[in-house]
């Protein structure tokens, strides 16, 4: 199979808390996306204001509550927040298939399956989360990721929010 790594047993416990803090940074970055969302959800659609999904079905119409329980993520953060924020919708490929890229890391910290926590053999065509955890450039990746998101996300010409401005600084050490 050719050359492998492995950790010292003295070690190890630095590997598990690796993990640990990847699949905490996973999870709550994934986190602050969905309440982000819900957020400006529950903000926008007051009054009696919904939402319009249509489906082969028909129309599916929403108000806050539904919104927040029955879109999905990824429904809320390419549709319904572009929409209710009047900023563009994502086009950029980039930003989509990192969000996909973090939600899968998060369902599978969540919703761990054997072959999420150990390839074998026959499987080497796939990586396991913690490969993927090992891939990342950084563990500041994630919440970098949910930044760029929400930058994403904000009027063209507006100024960004003080607080989105700050989670960044925090994150790459800088201050404005």
């Amino acid at each position: 199979f050719g050359p492998s790594l492995g950790v010292p047993e003295p070690e190890s416990p630095l590997l598990y808390n690796f993990f640990e803090a990847a699949m905490a940074t996973v999870t709550f970055a994934f986190n602050a996306l969905e309440i982000y969302c819900n957020q400006v959800i529950a903000d926008q659609l007051t009054d009696g204001r919904t939402f319009d999904r249509k489906t082969r079905k028909g129309t599916q119409r929403f108000e806050a509550d539904g919104a927040q329980r029955n879109l999905s993520t990824e429904e809320k953060l390419t549709r319904v927040l572009p929409e209710l924020l009047g900023a563009e919708r994502p086009a950029d490929a980039g930003i989509l298939s990192h969000f996909k890229a973090l939600k899968r890391a998060r369902d599978a910290t969540i919703h761990m399956k054997a072959t999420d926590a150990y390839i074998g053999a026959l499987q080497l065509e796939t990586q396991s989360l913690f490969h993927e955890f090992f891939n990342a450039k950084s563990l500041v990746w994630f919440p970098t990721l949910v930044i760029d998101i929400l930058s994403s996300l904000q009027k063209p010409h507006d100024p960004e929010p003080r607080w989105l401005i700050g989670a960044r600084d925090s994150l790459t050490g800088q201050r404005t």
